[in-house]
């Protein structure tokens, strides 16, 4: 169980929901140019709607407007915590996991609020499943 405070980011919504999210982190990329070293990345995904957006951590200093993306609170709550020591290989086989992740937990979690996908720099995944 860990706790995730509210995230300010800005995003890029996937336009074929979690399908469509490596073009969202791709036009996430292209909007920040060279602006991505030190930042941190999220998949925010709503499985009961498919809506999926693509995020990345805000900094004080950021203009969202300049950038071309839009803003967003990632909400804050008490989540399950997986950490994934391997990254799948695909997004098929990532949506795989996380459906193998919402069954195990079942009724444990909460399906209006969206799981959280953390992208460290290691290659690793971290899947937050809200309680």
């Amino acid at each position: 169980m860990a706790f995730f405070p509210n995230l300010p980011v800005m995003y890029v919504a996937s336009e074929d929901g979690y399908a469509g999210s490596k073009d969202a982190f791709g036009a996430v990329e292209k909007h920040m140019l060279h602006k991505l070293k030190g930042r941190k990345f999220y998949g925010v995904y709503q499985p009961a709607t498919n809506e999926y957006r693509a995020c990345v951590s805000r900094i004080s200093t950021d203009d969202p407007t300049w950038f071309g993306l839009k803003t967003w609170v990632i909400p804050a709550g008490r989540y399950f915590r997986e950490k994934i020591k391997v990254m799948p290989e695909g997004i098929s086989d990532r949506k795989k996991l996380i459906e193998g992740l919402i069954n195990d937990y079942g009724d444990k979690i909460d399906k209006k609020k969206p799981l959280i996908e953390y992208f460290n720099s290691a290659g690793r995944l971290t899947i937050y499943l809200p309680k």
